[in-house]
């Protein structure tokens, strides 16, 4: 609760923790240290229970303790990571990971210039069966009334509905071949502020 209350009312805060490490990048290396001194046993047991020929990880405070060990050669399999954003926080990566996945080339660039020691762009993880035929495409754009010559744009505010969607989806829809799609997870006022304004396509809490 104490996250959503960050995230609801003091958002500039959150905001800070993300520019803290690049305007201060010298507090890199304690917080590798700390982050690795609170769970590195754990996951270390958890990793030697499973037995795994590779460990890859998603989230950049994992990515973190993961090249710390195979650094300090407390995890003998290779570690690799997969940045699912396309902007790179210098936070996502260590160069103790084998191998860095990228969402695109211009992210892996990044990457390496953030000390990864070596990167790949397989380009976005997503699973054969959201990719669909044209027939289906089609089908999904005619339940949710988007039209064939528009972009779908989708904006996406997590379960919490969290961020300033109103206005992203405003100026979204302002753009002519743009139509929105507005994910507002569990934010019944957020739905409905946006259906009042009636801009592109609104969809509440979904597990599609």
């Amino acid at each position: 609760w104490i996250y959503e209350a960050q995230l609801r009312f003091a958002a500039w805060s959150y905001q800070l923790t993300y520019k803290l490490w690049i305007l201060l990048p010298f507090l890199y290396g304690p917080l590798v240290g700390i982050t690795s001194l609170g769970s590195r046993r754990r996951l270390k047991k958890a990793i030697d229970r499973l037995h795994p020929d590779v460990v890859v990880s998603t989230y950049c405070l994992a990515n973190l303790v993961l090249g710390r060990m195979r650094r300090k050669k407390w995890l003998r399999v290779p570690a690799v990571t997969f940045l699912t954003d396309f902007a790179v926080h210098p936070l996502c990566v260590h160069p103790g990971v084998d191998l860095t996945l990228a969402v695109s080339p211009q992210t892996a660039a990044d990457a390496l210039e953030n000390k990864a020691a070596a990167v790949a762009a397989p380009g976005p993880l997503v699973p054969a069966k959201f990719i669909g035929t044209q027939a289906e495409r089609d089908a999904v754009r005619n339940r949710f009334g988007i039209p064939a010559e528009k972009i779908a744009a989708l904006v996406v505010a997590g379960s919490w509905g969290v961020g300033e969607v109103i206005s992203t989806v405003e100026e979204l829809a302002a753009i002519d071949d743009i139509h929105p799609v507005t994910v507002c997870g569990r934010d019944e006022a957020l739905r409905a502020a946006l259906e009042d304004r009636g801009v592109g396509t609104v969809i509440g809490w979904t597990s599609e």
